[in-house]
């Protein structure tokens, strides 16, 4: 299940001194790993010290997770971690574009407390952001997940956007694939072809194999949301297990999912993905099951047009029909993520580690107008995409006078 933990205010305003004593001349959109880690080893030594139990809980998975390489990172959600200083939240503006590194106003907020914090976790739950090449300007380590029009894009489902999200994982359309002969071998296990996919989906052999193997996607192992302004929007989670008792419920037979788990469905890459919109990135099954037959991770994403059945099975087809129409039904838990929280989840399985599939709810009329200090502002969450990291050493540091 998930994993939550609601720090004592202390805790807080200790990483707040850290980071103004240390940190506030340094720009975490182009600074080296070596300054969050700093934060890291401090974050971890002020939850070892503290007397606080949901402190103390804390440092203890960090601490097992830190010291054993294969143990699973669960979704993990932290309350009351991290703020920006008061009455340094700035109005959205129009336009509004991506240069959060530089311009306060694109970030709508004139620090970085929220950037280094998630940061430092994510270093501690042996995670480090990638800079993803074409989402928000293809140049940042931290997206403003914001709807950028309170008119235009209200109902659109993007980031930027204000509409809902359907339950995915981010980045489906990233393979490990890299050559031509391991193309041919993973379809073949999969049951379809290079040129049944490409027929299927409208292309020529040669197009369809360059797309797959073009190399321009990004392996997203988590992803982490930090709360800035949210009031009322929630973001949805389920879990493997949770998507197996539903289908389970919903007749879906140990035969059924074991036939799921070697579907070949293409994954489409959305109009966010930039220069790649409309590519195939991955051909692969929906789930993910155990030798126990136990649902063990998905790879989804239930917009529309972003998952292709590419095989020759109409039973088959069927399957996966059926099997889509229930998950977009499938119950999921609801989390708020508020000013001050982090909400981290896995977003690709692999080697035992499970993951979970994610949504969102329409963003409120009112969450386009928020008054915080007296100040009108937007719903706003800071997303970091993330791959597995080494462990960061933990050991033998010195924090001067904070």
């Amino acid at each position: 299940m998930i994993q939550t933990f609601k720090l004592d205010s202390n805790f807080k305003r200790i990483i707040n001194k850290y980071i103004n004593l240390h940190l506030n001349d340094i720009n975490p959109y182009s600074s080296e790993q070596i300054d969050a880690e700093s934060l890291s080893r401090f974050m971890y030594e002020t939850l070892k010290s503290s007397i606080d139990e949901e402190s103390q809980r804390l440092y203890r998975l960090i601490k097992l997770i830190q010291e054993r390489p294969l143990f699973p990172v669960p979704t993990v959600h932290i309350k009351n971690i991290v703020e920006e200083p008061s009455n340094t939240l700035l109005p959205p503006r129009t336009p509004r574009g991506f240069d959060y590194g530089s311009n306060p106003h694109d970030r709508m907020k004139l620090h970085f407390n929220t950037e280094w914090v998630s940061w430092a976790l994510a270093l501690l739950l042996r995670h480090t952001n990638i800079i993803h090449p074409s989402e928000h300007g293809g140049k940042n380590r931290f997206h403003m997940v914001s709807p950028i029009s309170d008119v235009d894009l209200r109902s659109v489902s993007a980031s930027t956007g204000g509409g809902e999200f359907l339950q995915h994982n981010d980045a489906t359309v990233y393979t490990s694939i890299k050559t031509l002969d391991e193309l041919e071998e993973h379809l073949r296990k999969l049951g379809t072809s290079i040129s049944m996919s490409a027929n299927i989906l409208g292309l020529s052999e040669d197009k369809f194999v360059s797309q797959v193997l073009c190399g321009k996607y990004s392996r997203v192992d988590a992803t982490m949301l930090t709360g800035i302004v949210n009031k009322n929007t929630k973001t949805l989670i389920t879990l493997p297990e949770m998507l197996q008792t539903y289908l389970t419920k919903k007749s879906f037979s140990k035969e059924d999912l074991k036939i799921l788990a070697k579907t070949p469905i293409a994954h489409i890459a959305g109009p966010a993905d930039g220069e790649i919109s409309g590519y195939v990135g991955n051909i692969t099954a929906p789930i993910l099951m155990n030798e126990s037959g136990d649902i063990t991770g998905t790879c989804i994403n239930l917009a529309p047009g972003r998952m292709v059945y590419v095989g020759d099975n109409e039973k088959e087809k069927s399957l996966f029909d059926r099997f889509c129409t229930n998950v977009r039904n499938c119950p999921n838990i609801e989390i708020l993520v508020e000013t001050s929280d982090i909400l981290f989840f896995p977003n690709l399985a692999f080697s035992g580690q499970p993951n979970v599939t994610h949504g969102r709810q329409k963003i409120a009329t009112e969450s386009f107008n928020i008054e915080v200090d007296g100040v009108t502002l937007r719903r706003s969450l800071c997303r970091q995409y993330l791959v597995r990291n080494d462990p960061i050493i933990l050991k033998e540091m010195n924090y001067g006078t904070c």
